[in-house]
């Protein structure tokens, strides 16, 4: 375990120890504790993704089943933001760019490549903070690294590094004077400012190569499965060999000593062709990020007048639909209304009508029983009068008759007695 006490260092072919003091010890420890913990979780990521993916069989080769998983990203952004926000608000930028890009970008590259007659939709990408974060050469994450490696490197010099190198960039916010320790970044989700103190000590996770050695050495097999990778890496012989051939090529131009790499005239020449290269390609991706940035402005300024006229007009469409229907629901509160109101005017009219037919028709029975009582009493006198006329005129007629018989039987009876006198005698 001297490797968490002493540093092995190789100088001009000779191994020198030095000891640790116990903050570079500590630093050590904690770096080697965050490497099991970073691998470990790749490893059960891997695993995760080992046992959810099952590749198609021969049978199904159209049919090709899979789920994929994205976290949800929490951004964030508190009072003092320091390291750890820094790391994961870099995720949350990675997820945020993989999400446009396969909603956005592949999409829409997809149809340009199907000639797809479609409206170009607009979206904010996050690539140049991304570039600026981890991607672009001498990005913050390389210098912070870089000053991390220095022993005399402090947090001060940190940011002064990412002044120099960033200040021009519309995504970085330095520092409004010499005595603040902070920056500030214009992440996708909104400005955020980091506080440097610590931000060395915090990053200080690089694991030299007696570390490396001691995992290669170790009896646990998964400690050595997980920083294969690393163990791999620590030959610094076959890195430099990699890295020479991907570059040069597999000529025996070049040798590789121990501490050196002897290179030909032609090697410097093809390295500053590589180098001039790749620095018009950085210019070139300034000039896009730069391009970019403009027409971001532009586009958030014509969005938002766009979302202001839709706000405005939208507004209107809702007032003037709002007094549609108001009219409508008076109108047809009206119409109701009318209605019942004409349904009980008929039902009192024949209510009424009913009752004044029933009331004429008692008037009218009451003055005919009236007049038919003065009718008959009129016809009672008119009959007892006339009867009486009648009566008084046959009577009259009777006497008549009466005399007139009993004078003619008067007569009568004095013949009969003249004449039987007359025999008599």
């Amino acid at each position: 375990m001297n490797c968490l006490t002493s540093r092995t260092i190789i100088t001009r072919g000779e191994t020198v120890s030095t000891p640790l003091s116990m903050e570079q010890a500590l630093d050590v420890r904690d770096a080697f504790v965050k490497g099991i913990y970073g691998r470990l979780f790749v490893w059960i990521v891997e695993k995760i993704n080992a046992a959810i993916y099952r590749p198609p069989s021969q049978e199904l080769k159209s049919v090709r089943r899979s789920i994929g998983l994205l976290d949800i990203f929490g951004f964030e952004n508190f009072t003092v933001n320091s390291f750890e926000q820094l790391c994961i608000n870099f995720a949350n930028e990675n997820l945020q760019q993989f999400f446009v890009r396969h909603v956005f970008k592949l999409e829409q590259e997809e149809y340009n490549l199907e000639n797809i007659n479609w409206q170009h939709i607009e979206f904010t990408d996050n690539q140049d903070a991304l570039d600026m974060i981890a991607i672009k050469p001498m990005n913050i994450i390389s210098l912070i690294d870089e000053e991390s490696k220095f022993p005399k490197g402090t947090d001060a010099t940190m940011l002064h590094k990412l002044n120099s190198q960033h200040k021009l960039n519309t995504n970085y916010i330095p520092p409004k004077n010499n005595y603040e320790t902070q920056f500030g970044i214009n992440h996708f989700a909104g400005i955020v400012y980091y506080e440097t103190k610590g931000f060395l000590e915090k990053n200080r996770d690089t694991l030299h190569g007696d570390i490396i050695q001691l995992v290669h050495s170790s009896k646990n097999k998964f400690i050595k499965q997980i920083f294969q990778a690393d163990v791999a890496m620590g030959d610094l012989r076959g890195t430099c060999q990699r890295i020479a051939e991907a570059v040069l090529g597999k000529d025996d131009d070049w040798q590789i000593g121990k501490t050196k790499i002897f290179l030909k005239d032609h090697h410097d020449m093809l390295l500053e062709i590589e180098r001039d290269k790749a620095i018009t390609d950085k210019v070139i991706l300034i000039q896009k990020v730069v391009r970019g940035f403009k027409d971001r402005s532009n586009f958030l300024k014509v969005r938002n007048s766009v979302l202001m006229i839709q706000r405005y007009w939208r507004g209107h469409n809702c007032r003037k639909n709002y007094g549609a229907m108001r009219i409508g629901f008076l109108r047809l509160q009206a119409l109701y209304r009318s209605r019942k109101l004409h349904k009980q005017y008929h039902m009192a009219r024949r209510r009424i009508i009913e009752f004044q037919a029933r009331c004429r028709g008692y008037l009218v029975r009451r003055a005919f029983r009236h007049r038919l009582w003065a009718v008959i009493t009129v016809q009672a006198y008119a009959r007892g009068m006339i009867a009486r006329r009648l009566y008084k005129r046959l009577r009259g007629e009777v006497s008549t008759t009466q005399e007139s018989i009993i004078d003619a039987w008067k007569q009568r009876n004095f013949g009969w007695q003249k004449r039987n006198d007359s025999e008599r005698r």
